[in-house]
C-alpha cells in the first residue's frame, strides 16, 4: 500500500468484490467516504502534476538562461 500525504491510494476494484459492493449499497455513507476519499487523491494527483508542470517550465528557463 502506498501513501501520498494523508491520502491512502490502495485502490481496489468494488465489482471484483461482491461483498464490498454489498456493504456499499446497504451503507450509503461507506459510498460518500469512498467518493470523498477519490476526489482527496484526484486533487493530491492534480497537486502533483501541477508542480511538474512548474518544473518543466522552471527547467526550460534556466536552459534558455544558461544558453543566452
Amino acid at each position: 500500500m502506498q501513501r501520498f500525504g494523508f491520502v491512502n491510494t490502495q485502490v481496489m476494484p468494488i465489482r471484483s468484490d461482491p461483498e464490498r459492493l454489498k456493504l456499499m449499497i446497504e451503507n450509503p455513507q461507506l459510498l460518500m467516504d469512498t467518493e470523498r476519499r477519490l476526489r482527496l487523491m484526484d486533487n493530491v494527483i492534480h497537486r502533483k502534476l501541477q508542480v511538474i508542470e512548474d518544473l518543466k517550465r522552471a527547467s526550460q528557463l534556466l536552459t534558455m538562461s544558461y544558453s543566452a
